[in-house]
């Protein structure tokens, strides 16, 4: 579902003033997951601080995650567009990665362990065995 992110401190992208982001992070794809974690572990490495060992509680992994989720819906905007995002509204985004790391994530848990209902649904991991 989108949602708005609504800006303290507006940040130009490409000449215009933006003061408000739309995300998903429904919409967040595996690659740029692993392209958020990538960004978090290089930058903590540059600062010379080690990343944190649980992604849960990773902080820069959350805000990259949150850009992640801006640019997903957002196609035309960069990282380096939201990385201009400053004061209180890094939180915000931060609050979007960590939302996405959090969310529903005990029913996940049950929804990756049950059986398909039918066998049509079940067709795609037979045919991935074969």
């Amino acid at each position: 579902m989108v949602e708005t992110i609504f800006l303290k401190t507006p940040i130009l992208i490409d000449g215009e003033r933006v003061r408000e982001l739309s995300y998903d992070i429904d919409e967040i794809s595996a690659h740029q997951f692993i392209d958020a974690e990538n960004r978090a572990a290089s930058r903590a490495m540059m600062l010379g601080t080690p990343p944190a060992s649980v992604a849960e509680l990773d902080a820069g992994f959350h805000v990259y995650l949150g850009i992640m989720a801006v640019i997903a819906v957002n196609p035309g905007y960069t990282v380096e567009d939201i990385e201009r995002v400053k004061g209180p509204d890094v939180t915000k985004l931060m609050k979007v990665g960590r939302n996405f790391m959090t969310s529903g994530a005990e029913e996940d848990e049950e929804e990756d362990f049950d059986e398909p209902e039918d066998e049509t649904e079940a067709e795609p991991y037979l045919q991935e065995r074969e």
